[in-house]
Order: C-alpha cells, then sequence, then structure tokens
C-alpha cells in the first residue's frame, strides 16, 4: 500500500515495486516492506545515486550501512548511528535511539561497536580514509563497496542490488539521464 501513495508511482509502477520488495525481502510484512519502500526512496537510493555520481567523477567515496538493529521491530533507526559514532549510546537520545541493553555481552557489542564507528570516523578526518587497516575500499560503481556497521561489521557488495535497480531503471532514469 506504502507504493501506491508515493506520488511518482502509477499503478504499473507501485505493482512491479511491490513483487521486487516481495522478492528481495521474502519473510517480511507488508508493514516492513513498506517501511523499507519508503527508506529506500528517502534515503538508500539517494545515496546511492550520489556515491555513483561523484565515483564517476573521480571523488574518492566511502559508503556505509548503519544494520545495527534495536529490536525486531525497530530495526536499524534513522539516526541510531550518530549515537554510535560519537558514544552517545547513554544519553536520553541515545538510549531512546538504541535502546537499553539487556545483557551485559550486548553492552560490550554495543561499545564494541561505538569505539569502531568513532575509530573509523577519526581515521577519516586524519587521513582522508575511514580505516588505517586498509579492509573498507573506496565505493565504485563496479562493485559498490559498503561498510556494514553492525555487531559484526563487514564489506558487503551492492547490498540492495535489486531494489537499487529497479529504482534506476523505473524512476532516477526518467529524471537524470
Amino acid at each position: 500500500k506504502s507504493a501506491e501513495r508515493l506520488v511518482y508511482f502509477n499503478p504499473h509502477l507501485a505493482e512491479d515495486a511491490r513483487a521486487v520488495y516481495q522478492s528481495s525481502l521474502p519473510n517480511e510484512t507488508e508493514e516492513i516492506l513498506g517501511m523499507h519502500l519508503i527508506g529506500d526512496s528517502i534515503f538508500s537510493i539517494p545515496s546511492y545515486w550520489l556515491a555513483d555520481k561523484l565515483a564517476r567523477q573521480g571523488v574518492p567515496v566511502w559508503f556505509y550501512q548503519f544494520d545495527w538493529e534495536k529490536d525486531n521491530r525497530f530495526k536499524a533507526q534513522h539516526a541510531a548511528d550518530q549515537c554510535f559514532f560519537f558514544g552517545n549510546l547513554d544519553t536520553h537520545v541515545g538510549k531512546y535511539l538504541t535502546g537499553e541493553p539487556d545483557s551485559q555481552d550486548i553492552k560490550e557489542k554495543r561499545q564494541s561497536l561505538s569505539h569502531y564507528m568513532m575509530d573509523a570516523l577519526l581515521a577519516f578526518s586524519e587521513a582522508g580514509k575511514p580505516d588505517k587497516a586498509n579492509i573498507w575500499p573506496a565505493y565504485c560503481e563496479k562493485d559498490r563497496a559498503v561498510m556494514s556497521f553492525n555487531y559484526d561489521s563487514t564489506i558487503t557488495h551492492d547490498p540492495i542490488l535489486q531494489r537499487r535497480r529497479w529504482w534506476y531503471e523505473n524512476i532516477y532514469s526518467k529524471f537524470y539521464a
């Protein structure tokens, strides 16, 4: 239903979008699929499009995706990454966005992720790239390397490929040649 509410979707595109999202996220409910569609339209797809454009121009780009989940209902909340980047997990806003750890193990994992993200930010400010160990490659259109910040942070490649392609082909190609 979310697709029908987006003004740039005609009925045909809404059905296409539903099929793409159901295929790429087969275990999610209609409501969660709608949240992904809206999140993609506002945050993810414009970020990929800009990263692609900058990389084509030779501008160094490092792309990340914040995949840490507050819980199964809220997933990764908008701006929660900022609490990790700046070590503000225990502030009022930090607790609101990231929740309270329910065990010592989770508390330690959260702190470890926060330190990892702060180190990446500091390395970027000092050297112009986010890691000193060179495990986070610069983004390019060929492989679209993306750092997935989570308890076990890893590099992924074009993690929303099917959805991104759909947006590029059906929406972005109409506006940006």
